[in-house]
């Protein structure tokens, strides 16, 4: 039974591997396919396509899979891009992102002016919480707000957001003075992560965005490389970006 197996063992080991099995353990073909421009959305929640494992159907009861993966690559970079013009932020998906089937970004993450300006204006405090404390030990401070909004009294269920709302401009924003500029400036930003999964694959990607920014009028599009120090500030920001707007 497979639910004893996976109760018996911490770790799973090539022992376990069933060395004559020839079924996929990845989608076959999927960079080719997420590559492809037409009627068809490309990836999505609740995919039930591709191999069992690979699938996003929603909800997991057992997440315990061995299947294809990538090593972790040997450099990174992180880079914020801003455009004048949606036009050219699709561009940039199609023309860097997405550059080849064997040479894509990690991963790209898209904001319009507003989802900026609604994070700068209503997230800045969160975004400084989580730098803070990190990730994992924000849920205690996060399920004090959710009792505090359960509270059978006026106004509860607005007021933890009311406050932070009111005191953002005391919290710092946690980006770069640059890509602040960009913020004021541009109304289209892309959040990329260029990867060396391959040899020369951080260099092509950084080429390709070069090369776009030269097709461009001065101006249209202007891009900052994160260091080290600001990396996390950078994610930290996108992430902010579902609770910085009220639902």
């Amino acid at each position: 039974d497979i639910i004893e197996f996976l109760d018996r063992r911490d770790v799973l080991s090539d022992e376990d591997l069933d060395n004559a099995c020839t079924r996929a353990t990845s989608v076959p073909g999927y960079a080719e396919s997420l590559r492809e421009f037409d009627s068809n959305i490309a990836r999505y929640n609740a995919d039930t396509s591709g191999p069992y494992c690979c699938r996003s159907e929603g909800k997991v009861m057992i997440l315990a899979t061995m299947h294809d993966t990538y090593p972790i690559p040997s450099k990174e970079q992180l880079v914020w891009v801003a455009c004048k013009d949606y036009e050219t932020a699709n561009a940039l998906k199609r023309e860097v992102a997405l550059k080849s089937a064997d040479c894509m970004a990690k991963q790209c993450e898209y904001m319009n002016g507003d989802v900026y300006r609604g994070i700068d204006e209503a997230g800045r405090i969160l975004a400084k919480t989580i730098e803070i404390v990190g990730m994992r030990n924000l849920e205690s401070l996060w399920n004090i707000k959710l009792k505090i909004e359960s509270l059978r009294i006026p106004f509860a269920n607005v007021a933890a957001d009311k406050i932070l709302f009111w005191f953002n401009g005391i919290a710092p924003c946690s980006l770069p003075r640059a890509v602040q500029e960009f913020g004021e400036n541009y109304e289209h930003h892309l959040l990329i992560e260029f990867s060396e999964y391959s040899k020369g694959e951080v260099g092509r990607l950084q080429s390709a965005l070069d090369a776009l920014i030269a097709s461009r009028p001065g101006g249209e599009v202007r891009y900052h490389v994160f260091d080290d120090a600001h990396k996390e500030a950078a994610v930290n920001w996108r992430f902010v970006a579902a609770p910085a707007f009220r639902t």
